[in-house]
């Protein structure tokens, strides 16, 4: 008989930036990390080596954490994000990260 188990499979977070942000100008500021093509999604994505999972940055200034494995992942990835967009001087984040989904797969043994 397969063992009983719960495993967390993605783990969806959001924030919201102080201001809009120009998504054009990001690529410019951040070669490696962003992905834009206004034409495919209209949001841009920060993606890392150090990420798990990426976030989108939309121009209202909400940010979509996607493919974490943790609640606390997730948070610290749109901190990461956060930062670098504070420290190039383009918004600063208000308030918290906060969880919004968190989806799971379970074996029930049978």
């Amino acid at each position: 008989m397969p063992a009983v188990g719960i495993s967390i499979v993605n783990v969806v977070a959001t924030a919201t930036l102080d201001r809009s942000v120009d998504l054009a100008s990001l690529p410019r500021l951040f070669p490696r990390f962003i992905c834009y093509d206004q034409k495919k999604y209209f949001a841009a994505y920060f993606k890392s080596d150090k990420m798990q999972g990426k976030v989108s940055i939309f121009s209202s200034g909400k940010m979509i954490s996607v493919g974490t494995k943790s609640p606390e992942e997730a948070k610290r990835e749109i901190a990461l994000v956060a930062s670098h967009l504070e420290h190039a001087g383009i918004a600063k984040i208000k308030g918290r990260a906060k969880i919004r989904n968190i989806v799971a797969t379970a074996n029930l043994g049978f």
